[in-house]
C-alpha cells in the first residue's frame, strides 16, 4: 500500500494495525495516530529498565 504523502514505513505499519483491529486515523497535518489510551503499551517494565538491572514495581496483586 503506498499512500501519497507518507513515508512507505508509517502506511505499511497503519495497514497492518488495521488489519489488527486497531483504528488508525488521520489529523489535521495528515498524520496517522492511535488512541494510546485504548490500543497503548503499558509494560510492567520498561526494556531499559531491565537493561539498567531496576526491579519491577511490585503490584499489589503481586503481594500475598
Amino acid at each position: 500500500m503506498q499512500v501519497r504523502g507518507y513515508p512507505s514505513g508509517a502506511a505499511n505499519q497503519a495497514q497492518v494495525l488495521r488489519s489488527e483491529g486497531v483504528t488508525v486515523s488521520t489529523g489535521n497535518l495528515g498524520e496517522l495516530m492511535i488512541d494510546l489510551a485504548e490500543y497503548g503499551w503499558f509494560p510492567r517494565q520498561l526494556p531499559s529498565e531491565a537493561a539498567a538491572g531496576i526491579a519491577p514495581p511490585i503490584d499489589s496483586d503481586d503481594e500475598e
